[in-house]
């Protein structure tokens, strides 16, 4: 009985990494960039700084008369922040990554929220409406002949809603496998995964909720 009681138990946490596997494929390209920060880390610096910029570009954008200087600290320290707060938070989930190798995943993990916000200004500035509704206010806002007629028609923006609920879905996903399994991340590649699922739900934000308008 005890016999057939571990290979229950096995066959489970076998399927149980199938699925692991499958959602956090992504995160495996991380793990490798944070065992070869040497070689990644200035990408990943490139990166953040791209995103640091995108964080006072957007703003000003709403509103002309903010000073670049407090623009630039508020982005500087919201990114410095954000990269400590998720370092710390692994390491309290007993987590291996170093300050270093974190930035350097933390870098990559971004590209899908900074390429979202470019993709909400092509969209926003590009875009008659009603779709200027749907990116700069969110669906919330719309009425569903406008969201039919207006969003799901358009060849550009249907394929992007598409992709940002499918970011949602996968991100939200990834958030709660993150929290199930946070006794057991004493990995790069959990922690990856789990900045991954962090990052991929504030894409929705990003493209139906433009902050900055």
């Amino acid at each position: 009985m005890a016999q057939r009681k571990t290979k229950t138990a096995k066959h489970k946490t076998d399927e149980d990494y199938k699925l692991l596997d499958l959602v956090f494929a992504p995160s495996r390209f991380f793990d490798r960039a944070a065992k070869n920060t040497d070689r990644y880390l200035p990408v990943s610096i490139a990166i953040l700084g791209i995103s640091f910029i995108a964080s006072v570009v957007n703003p000003l954008a709403a509103a002309p008369g903010i000073p670049w200087g407090t623009l630039a600290v508020f982005g500087l320290s919201m990114l410095i922040l954000t990269i400590l707060v998720m370092h710390y938070m692994a390491v309290a989930l007993k987590g291996t990554a170093t300050l270093k190798q974190f930035v350097t995943m933390a870098g990559f993990a971004i590209v899908p929220d900074t390429i979202s916000t470019a993709l909400s200004h092509i969209g926003f500035y590009t875009t008659p409406e009603p779709i200027q509704v749907f990116i700069s206010q969110g669906l919330g806002d719309m009425t569903s002949e406008q969201l039919i007629t207006g969003v799901l028609a358009n060849p550009v923006t249907a394929p992007i809603l598409l992709l940002v609920l499918l970011a949602e879905v996968w991100g939200i996903a990834l958030f709660i496998i993150g929290l199930r399994q946070a006794h057991k991340i004493t990995t790069l590649r959990s922690i990856a995964a789990y900045l991954l699922g962090i990052v991929l739900v504030s894409i929705i934000s990003s493209i139906a909720f433009a902050q900055y308008i």
